[in-house]
């Protein structure tokens, strides 16, 4: 709708009113050309008023109109604003869409292999695609929904190649530009069609199609609205496919990685035994009473396999308790543990490692019960104490300290090494990930997300604080019984 022109000017005005006032006394045969100046006067006042009021009355129906527009638009966008997926905002376009515009009939379309194919995502009413497309179009049924190829000549076919909207306002405009359908708009009472490129990103990702049951007139103030409101669907629509991507993708990923954990888990199984007998034979070997330059390398080999398999018979454990953690099934003791023999025996553990890379490793803990599965725990530090072996340098320390705190007991392990960069800290807990620097050939990154599933089980936390250059601290906790008293 087009705001009429005013006149502007005090003398145009008075000389319209003049013409008007001239007009009527014509109709009403007023002949009388000397009428009283001052009746003439306010005749032409009176007039003057009238067209002043007709123009505000316009201005005010076409501000109106411009509110009621963007009040539609406004309550289209907070209808398409939550998270759907594509079919689910193909409804809520076609609900809304026929909902401010009156079509009697939509169709939601999103394109397929290059808008080579629009697939059906939505549809209400008789004057839709699909069944048309049934009879007079190249269709099939993919992952159950109906698509049509863009070659042929229809409204959203060309909308596909085009990237341009159609409108089509009466009949005549409908046959004269499809004669080949004119019997499919006649069967379904379809007096108008729009349709609309749905552009997002600078890329069609699909068409919407209206159809009406009766003829209209389509200026460019409604134009202009039907193209913001495809913008809107085009904009909702992309989003509900990236969700879809997104979902997709993640659920592929959690797919690969079961396939993988149950892969590994099978795997370490069955290469459990032999590699105890791998060890074991090793074993044998260091024991037998070889003398002189053939029994020195013998009992050399024979440690190298024993240390060879030792590592290995830990990775496939490692590997179990991955598989453990993800099913939910790890298992856990809940018995007394004692902090104070959890540390010590960490200590005894890993001092001869330390030694040998010229490390200095110290503990403190109190004689505190901890209702726990001391092994399980034992292996959380191992595994912690094992990362700071591996990365503080010759002449580092490592302290391992347990606090008690009010209803917890708190862990800690911390080393004189590089630190860790604030963008690794996020990522050091999950599986299978190493620092770029990390030795390739040393682990294969699930220490630290056997820790922190072990920690988990038991009810507590696990985390790191670390400085570039001045070195880390893992902490963890656990929860303590309510009694204080030793347990060994």
């Amino acid at each position: 709708m087009t705001t009429p022109a005013k006149p502007t000017e005090a003398a145009e005005l008075r000389r319209l009113a003049e013409a008007r006032v001239a007009d009527r006394e014509a109709v009403q045969g007023d002949s009388q050309v000397d009428q009283a100046q001052l009746l003439h006067e306010l005749r032409v006042h009176q007039v003057e008023l009238e067209m002043q009021l007709e123009a505000h009355q316009e201005t005010r129906a076409a501000l109106e109109a411009v509110a009621h527009r963007v009040a539609r638009l406004q309550s289209i966008t907070a209808a398409l604003g939550g998270p759907m997926a594509p079919a689910e905002a193909a409804d809520v376009i076609l609900s809304t869409g026929l909902a401010v515009t009156g079509a009697q009939a939509g169709i939601v379309t999103r394109a397929t292999d290059n808008g080579g194919w629009l697939e059906i995502l939505s549809e209400v009413g008789a004057a839709n695609t699909s069944l048309y497309a049934a009879s007079h179009l190249p269709t099939e049924v993919v992952n159950g929904r109906t698509r049509f190829c863009t070659d042929g000549q229809n409204p959203l076919s060309d909308v596909a190649r085009s990237r341009s909207a159609v409108f089509l306002q009466n009949r005549s405009e409908l046959h004269a530009q499809y004669p080949q359908h004119a019997s499919f708009f006649e069967t379904a009472a379809c007096r108008a069609v729009v349709a609309l490129p749905l552009i997002s990103r600078g890329e069609f990702i699909g068409a919407l199609r209206l159809a009406f049951s009766e003829e209209r007139t389509l200026d460019g103030e409604d134009r202009v609205f039907l193209t913001a409101f495809a913008q809107e669907c085009a904009l909702a629509l992309d989003r509900a496919q990236l969700r879809e991507e997104a979902i997709m993708a993640r659920q592929l990923a959690e797919r690969a990685t079961r396939m993988r954990d149950e892969f590994l888990s099978i795997v370490a199984h069955d290469l459990a035994n032999p590699m105890n007998t791998i060890g074991l034979s090793a074993s044998n070997l260091l024991h037998l009473p070889l003398q002189g330059a053939e029994g020195v390398a013998v009992r050399k080999g024979a440690a190298l396999i024993q240390k060879a398999a030792r590592r290995m018979a830990l990775l496939l454990h490692d590997l179990g308790d991955v598989a453990s953690i993800d099913s939910g099934r790890l298992k856990i003791e809940h018995v007394e543990g004692n902090a104070e023999t959890i540390v010590a025996d960490a200590i005894e553990a890993y001092a001869p490692l330390c030694v040998e890379k010229g490390l200095s490793i110290t503990g403190t803990a109190p004689e505190l019960r901890i209702p726990c599965d001391r092994n399980r725990v034992g292996q959380v530090l191992g595994n912690l104490v094992a990362n700071a072996i591996k990365f503080t340098p010759n002449g580092g320390t490592i302290a391992i300290e347990a606090v008690p705190l009010a209803r917890e007991v708190r862990f800690s392990v911390a080393d004189s090494g590089p630190g860790i960069p604030e963008e690794a800290r996020e990522h050091i807990f999950e599986r299978y990930w190493r620092g770029k620097d990390s030795d390739l050939t040393v682990g294969v990154g699930l220490g630290l997300f056997i820790a922190k599933g072990i920690v988990v089980s038991h009810g507590g936390t696990i985390w790191v604080e670390s400085t570039v250059g001045r070195g880390s601290t893992f902490y963890f906790t656990l929860p303590v019984a309510s009694a204080n008293r030793s347990a060994v």
